[in-house]
């Protein structure tokens, strides 16, 4: 987050690990975290096109996420756990 996002300190929260094995047959492991940062700016690090943040509900439409927007379902479920504080 400090690299891609300049974001020195925040509190991580484990929420879920996944496994499944992929289209193309491969496995993968992925380690879901909902991060509480103690600030709100943010600062784009190299190879970085575009940060900012959403509002839960404003959040953008699948079709603009990745993956099918698997990432997306991904924040929305475990929001849902941890509500995200405005």
């Amino acid at each position: 987050m400090k690299t891609q996002l300049g974001i020195e300190n925040a509190t991580l929260k484990l929420v879920d690990i996944e496994s499944f094995i992929g289209d193309a047959k491969t496995w993968h492991l992925s380690f879901d975290y909902l991060a509480f940062p103690t600030g709100m700016n943010l600062a784009k690090g190299e190879g970085v096109a575009e940060a900012k943040w959403f509002e839960i509900d404003k959040l953008p439409r699948m079709e603009e996420w990745a993956h099918k927007g698997w990432g997306r379902a991904v924040l929305m479920k475990h929001a849902k756990v941890a509500p995200v504080a405005h």
